[in-house]
């Protein structure tokens, strides 16, 4: 029994499609994962360093600077030098980090297409 009628009659390019964005979704998520490892990879280093030199425990050192700083390390952003493939074929298309309307960001996959008779016009 066949739950999924859709998978039924799958063609060869479909599933190179499927694969193809499996393995995008993948790179994506580990961007993702790999820049927030090394923002809290930062701020863990410093903060042993300064219990280490200064001969502190933890609770003694925490500042609402650095607990600031350690809730902003939990937002998913790629930080500059972590970058995706160009093959990929994701684009950010919105940032639920940002306020208003600078989340939603201009992407060279969002185009609308006007056709008429005649000519092809596209607006950006």
């Amino acid at each position: 029994m066949n739950y999924n009628p859709q998978t039924q009659k799958t063609t060869l390019a479909r599933e190179k499609q499927h694969a193809k964005m499996t393995q995008d979704m993948i790179e994506i998520q580990n961007a993702y994962l790999r820049s927030k490892y090394l923002r809290f990879r930062k701020i863990i280093t410093r903060l042993a360093s300064k219990m280490n030199k200064e001969k502190r425990p933890l609770d003694q050192l925490l500042t609402n600077k650095t607990i600031d700083e350690i809730n902003s390390a939990y937002i998913d952003k790629l930080d500059q030098g972590i970058e995706i493939s160009e093959g990929n074929l994701f684009r950010l298309v919105m940032d639920e980090n940002l306020p208003g309307t600078k989340k939603y960001k201009r992407s060279d996959l969002i185009k609308v297409y006007l056709i008429d008779l005649f000519n092809i016009h596209v607006l950006y």
